[in-house]
């Protein structure tokens, strides 16, 4: 039994070395960088629309002050995100 073991050992010793990668040529490799600039929509690069400016103090707006300057920085916040989904399927390629 002792026999067979190192007759296999010796084998695959033979083996592994013959199918040894150092004996081969190795490939070359080639990396290369690549900028892309991608086509960007309209709507990508429109500027982010600012949120309103309140009075210093908030406590003096009367109800429907309080109302329009909510309902201006929710539409302005709408469109930011509809600005900025549209940048990244321009960038990643989404479908649109």
């Amino acid at each position: 039994m002792k026999a067979y073991r190192m007759a296999v050992l010796a084998a695959s010793t033979l083996l592994i070395s013959a199918c040894s990668s150092a004996e081969q040529p190795k490939p070359d490799i080639t990396v290369r960088t690549v900028f892309v600039s991608p086509d960007l929509p309209p709507a990508a690069a429109a500027p982010d629309p600012q949120l309103s400016n309140p009075p210093r103090d908030i406590a003096l707006l009367s109800q429907q002050e309080t109302t329009d300057f909510w309902n201006e920085d929710r539409s302005g916040l709408k469109a930011c995100i509809v600005q900025k989904h549209a940048a990244l399927r321009a960038i990643t390629g989404a479908a649109k």
